[in-house]
């Protein structure tokens, strides 16, 4: 199966990793951006995990409005490792992991929550990322301090009255 995108023909096949180490190389030296962008877009419709998370890496680095489509990319290369994948090396799926938690906890693409990064966090834990140790402690402190913080106005307000 071959695709134009640009002024260049993209062939799906046996050569697909070949391919995306070019075009990642074309990306992270900013030669043809859109090329590449493109490429990987279409490897990804088809349900390629690489290049969902190629994609995701790409998005993360994008203002609020493309950390949408970076967390969207994270989670279907999760899915797409998971079910099409399943062999794939556990270092993949920490780092998406880790990202997610990270933008969870960052707000990027979603609405910032405390919880729901923690709950990433611990997946890259599980996954064997010692860096996710250290922002799932972080965060647990954190929710802590918001804990007691919450409690000891409660218990100002109380004794107001």
């Amino acid at each position: 199966m071959e695709f134009i995108v640009g002024s260049s023909i993209v062939k799906t096949g046996t050569k697909t990793q070949f391919l995306i180490l070019i075009l990642l190389g074309a990306f992270i030296y900013n030669f043809w951006e859109d090329v590449a962008i493109s490429a990987l877009q279409i490897y990804a419709i088809s349900g390629h995990p690489h290049s969902k998370r190629l994609l995701g890496e790409y998005y993360a680095a994008k203002a609020r409005e493309a950390n949408i489509k970076a967390t969207d990319y994270f989670q279907q290369a999760l899915d797409g490792y998971k079910i099409k994948l399943p062999g794939t090396p556990v270092e993949h799926r920490m780092w998406i992991e880790f990202l997610i938690g990270t933008q969870y906890e960052c707000g990027k693409g979603v609405e910032p929550d405390l919880e729901e990064a923690r709950v990433w966090y611990q997946r890259s834990i599980k996954s064997g990322l010692p860096s996710g140790k250290t922002m799932f402690d972080q965060i647990t402190a954190a929710l802590i301090r918001a804990s007691l913080n919450k409690h000891s106005n409660n218990s100002q307000n109380t004794t107001k009255k």
